[in-house]
Protein backbone atom coordinates (compact mmCIF):
# COMPACT_ATOMS: atom_id res chain seq x y z
CA UNK A 1 0.00 0.00 0.00
CA UNK A 2 1.22 3.20 -0.66
CA UNK A 3 0.89 6.55 1.07
CA UNK A 4 1.12 10.20 0.38
CA UNK A 5 4.50 11.16 -0.03
CA UNK A 6 5.13 14.31 2.99
CA UNK A 7 6.44 17.35 1.62
CA UNK A 8 9.21 18.71 3.56
CA UNK A 9 7.89 22.35 4.71
CA UNK A 10 10.99 24.64 2.78
CA UNK A 11 10.26 22.79 -0.60
CA UNK A 12 7.56 25.11 -2.34
CA UNK A 13 9.60 28.40 -0.87
CA UNK A 14 12.96 26.33 -2.37
CA UNK A 15 11.44 25.56 -5.68
CA UNK A 16 10.09 29.11 -6.20
CA UNK A 17 13.48 30.90 -5.58
CA UNK A 18 15.18 28.00 -7.97
CA UNK A 19 12.88 29.37 -10.61
CA UNK A 20 13.11 33.17 -9.67
CA UNK A 21 16.70 32.65 -10.48
CA UNK A 22 15.49 30.95 -14.14
CA UNK A 23 16.44 27.39 -13.11
CA UNK A 24 13.87 24.83 -14.49
CA UNK A 25 12.92 22.96 -11.54
CA UNK A 26 10.11 20.32 -11.61
CA UNK A 27 8.49 18.69 -8.56
CA UNK A 28 8.36 15.06 -8.85
CA UNK A 29 6.21 13.97 -5.65
CA UNK A 30 6.84 9.94 -7.25
CA UNK A 31 7.62 8.53 -3.99
CA UNK A 32 9.50 5.17 -3.82
CA UNK A 33 12.17 7.24 -2.31
CA UNK A 34 12.82 9.42 -5.84
CA UNK A 35 14.07 12.91 -5.08
CA UNK A 36 11.79 16.09 -4.12
CA UNK A 37 12.88 17.87 -7.41
CA UNK A 38 14.35 17.40 -10.79
CA UNK A 39 16.42 20.83 -11.74
CA UNK A 40 17.90 21.82 -15.13
CA UNK A 41 20.13 24.35 -15.44
CA UNK A 42 22.96 22.88 -17.84
CA UNK A 43 22.33 19.57 -17.05
CA UNK A 44 19.40 17.83 -15.04
CA UNK A 45 20.31 17.22 -11.44
CA UNK A 46 18.31 15.38 -8.78
CA UNK A 47 17.79 16.81 -5.30
CA UNK A 48 16.30 15.51 -2.27
CA UNK A 49 15.57 18.75 -0.03
CA UNK A 50 15.60 17.99 3.55
CA UNK A 51 14.84 20.15 6.78
CA UNK A 52 17.65 20.82 8.86
CA UNK A 53 16.68 17.88 11.63
CA UNK A 54 15.72 15.62 8.22
CA UNK A 55 16.90 12.42 7.76
CA UNK A 56 17.73 10.71 4.57
CA UNK A 57 15.94 7.18 4.72
CA UNK A 58 17.98 3.69 3.43
CA UNK A 59 15.99 3.71 0.71
CA UNK A 60 16.47 7.40 -0.44
CA UNK A 61 20.57 6.51 0.32
CA UNK A 62 20.27 3.35 -2.15
CA UNK A 63 18.49 5.60 -4.57
CA UNK A 64 21.16 8.13 -4.29
CA UNK A 65 24.38 5.49 -4.50
CA UNK A 66 22.33 3.70 -7.61
CA UNK A 67 21.68 6.80 -9.51
CA UNK A 68 24.12 7.26 -12.40
CA UNK A 69 23.16 10.99 -12.74
CA UNK A 70 24.32 13.82 -10.24
CA UNK A 71 22.23 13.60 -7.11
CA UNK A 72 22.49 15.70 -3.78
CA UNK A 73 21.09 16.48 -0.80
CA UNK A 74 19.64 20.20 0.33
CA UNK A 75 18.65 21.97 3.34
CA UNK A 76 17.73 25.32 1.71
CA UNK A 77 18.02 27.41 -1.14
CA UNK A 78 21.49 27.63 -1.10
CA UNK A 79 22.55 24.07 -1.08
CA UNK A 80 20.07 23.61 -4.02
CA UNK A 81 20.91 26.44 -6.43
CA UNK A 82 24.72 25.49 -5.99
CA UNK A 83 23.50 21.60 -6.69
CA UNK A 84 22.04 22.89 -9.58
CA UNK A 85 24.08 24.96 -11.24
CA UNK A 86 27.40 23.57 -10.52
CA UNK A 87 26.91 19.72 -9.68
CA UNK A 88 30.39 18.73 -10.21
CA UNK A 89 31.57 20.50 -7.46
CA UNK A 90 28.50 20.18 -5.43
CA UNK A 91 26.79 16.83 -5.82
CA UNK A 92 27.71 13.81 -4.37
CA UNK A 93 30.48 12.04 -5.63
CA UNK A 94 31.10 8.51 -6.48
CA UNK A 95 33.42 8.03 -3.51
CA UNK A 96 30.61 9.65 -1.35
CA UNK A 97 28.31 7.30 -3.06
CA UNK A 98 30.66 4.09 -2.82
CA UNK A 99 31.18 5.24 1.43
CA UNK A 100 27.05 5.39 1.91
CA UNK A 101 26.57 2.02 0.01
CA UNK A 102 28.79 0.47 2.97
CA UNK A 103 25.60 1.50 5.32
Amino acid sequence: MRYAKRTDKSQADIVADLRKCGIHTLVTNMGDDFPDIITGHKQWVLIEIKEPDGDVSRGQVRFIVDSSCPVGVAVGFDEAKALAVDPDAHAITHEQKNARAKW
